[in-house]
């Protein structure tokens, strides 16, 4: 009693029936779409069995999400082809597809990775991820504020100019580790999807135990308190704290494990926050 529970899916567009765009309609789901940004980067790794880019049946879906009236947005890795690309180009590509709803988020490497061994190209570090926010930031609100909606944007500025306000992301909440939880199939509970692959962060599985339970008693669930608690100590002299509080957790541990000369004595946020509050005081005094 009390709870009030929300479904959306994610999906890559390339197949979906009719029947299902019916069954979405009808019980209200959004739709998240996975896409790798520009057709050069998208279409040579979101393939079909035949070895064809996918980028003109994505933008055919969502013509057929738009003919259904269902609400939707997009969810884009940043990784290294992504980092590089020509950002006037990508914005202007989502627009001629009317993908105006859009999430960036930081490449994940193999959890299962230690620190040393390779990660691959496509790796890009958080800091270099801030980077390209803060870039395509000043890009964004020069020319596209008011034709595509990018959250962590938004997000922000609303927060810059009412410090009283809440973030809606996880990440910027200090408490993440204990706000999202995954569960896969086979009954494992662990943190947020980021986690998916690393053994060491399970807390357990609801096949033997309730979700109360699981979570109080687990000494994976402890640590990831624990590290929360440690790292976010460290980072109160910081600047934006008080908007980051420390920032996403696997953010952090991926970042200490993989990036040569990582500093977590501030969340890392710091370039875009900046670059937003500049955008902000000129804005202010122009009107």
């Amino acid at each position: 009693p009390g709870q009030y529970i929300t479904n959306t899916m994610q999906s890559n567009l390339v197949s979906i029936s009719d029947e299902w765009l019916k069954f979405i309609q009808g019980i209200g789901m959004n739709v998240g779409i996975s896409l790798d940004g520009v057709p050069a980067v998208n279409d040579k790794r979101r393939i079909d069995y035949r070895g064809r880019g996918t980028s003109d049946r994505i933008a055919k879906g969502i013509k057929k999400l738009q003919q259904h009236n269902i609400l939707y947005g997009a969810l884009i890795v940043v990784d290294r082809d992504v980092y590089q690309t020509d950002m006037k180009e990508m914005l202007d590509y989502f627009i001629s597809i009317e993908l105006t709803s859009i999430e960036f988020l930081n490449i994940v490497p193999d959890n299962r990775l230690v620190k040393g061994e390779y990660i691959g190209n496509s790796f890009i570090s958080y800091a270099e991820f801030i980077n390209f926010l803060s870039i395509l930031f000043t890009l964004w609100v020069k020319g596209y504020q008011d034709k595509i909606h990018i959250a962590v944007f938004d997000d922000f500025i609303k927060v810059l100019k009412n410090p009283a306000t809440k973030t809606a992301a996880c990440y910027w909440s200090g408490n993440c580790s204990q706000e999202i939880i995954t569960l896969e199939p086979n009954g494992d509970v662990s943190p947020c999807d980021k986690y998916v692959g690393d053994k060491d962060s399970i807390y357990g599985s609801l096949l033997h135990t309730d979700l109360a339970d699981l979570l109080a008693h687990s000494s994976h669930n402890q640590q990831a308190i624990n590290e929360e608690k440690e790292a976010t100590i460290k980072m109160h002299h910081c600047q934006w704290f008080s908007i980051c509080h420390g920032g996403c957790p696997h953010d952090r541990v991926i970042n200490r494990r993989h990036t040569e000369g990582y500093n977590d004595t501030c969340c890392g946020t710091g370039n875009l926050l900046a670059t937003i509050q500049h955008y902000i005081a000129n804005t202010t005094e122009a009107t």
